[in-house]
This record gives C-alpha cells, sequence and structure tokens, in this order.
C-alpha cells in the first residue's frame, strides 16, 4: 500500500494505492490520523487506487472517521470502486462517511 497526501483548498487529499489490509493498516492509520489532526478542512481519502479492503483496513477508515466525527466533520471516500464499496456495506459502515463511486465511464 502506498499513500500520498495532498494539500488542497478545503483541506487534505489522502491518496491510497494497493491493499488496504492488516499489512498495511499501521502507516495508513498514521497518515489518516495525521491529516485530521493537520486540518480544520476536509479529509477526503482517494480510494481509486485501492483493490482491496480487509476488515482491518475498514477499521483504519473508521478510526480516522470517528476523529473526524470529534470535531463535526464527516471524512470524504473518493473514487470507490464496487467491490471496495459492497465491503463498506456489507460491514454496515456507509453511513459513517460521505461516499462517491466512480463515474460509469471511468475504468481501473
Amino acid at each position: 500500500m502506498q499513500y500520498e497526501v495532498i494539500e488542497q483548498p478545503d483541506g487534505l487529499l489522502v491518496r491510497l494505492t494497493g491493499r488496504l489490509d492488516a499489512y498495511s493498516t499501521p502507516a495508513i492509520e498514521t497518515a489518516l490520523t495525521q491529516a485530521v489532526a493537520a486540518t480544520t478542512g476536509a479529509v477526503t481519502v482517494d480510494c481509486g487506487g485501492v483493490s482491496y479492503i480487509s476488515s482491518a483496513g475498514l477499521r483504519v477508515l473508521l478510526v480516522g472517521a470517528k476523529a473526524m466525527k470529534l470535531t463535526g466533520r464527516k471524512m470524504r471516500l473518493t473514487m470507490v470502486w464496487p467491490d471496495v464499496l459492497d465491503v463498506i456495506t456489507l460491514a454496515g459502515m456507509e453511513s459513517f462517511f460521505d461516499v462517491t463511486v466512480p463515474a460509469s465511464d471511468d475504468t481501473r
């Protein structure tokens, strides 16, 4: 899993690429926690490059979402592919995030 944190006018974008699983979650949890603390604006997680998400990956996203909620904000997940969205939905976690999916003509 690779990540990149990008400053944007309204906050920070965290772009993820690879598998969000137990192996990669420590680094991603640190990056999300630091991003939430570093801005009073939005924190958007670009999931367009996420090929797989496990329960450990879901937990990390939830940790970030809960930190955002404490400050009255909601974490955004963008470019969430159907297979990743299915895992989020099956876990009943879609209400914790503002989720957008790729346009129908987008491809991986």
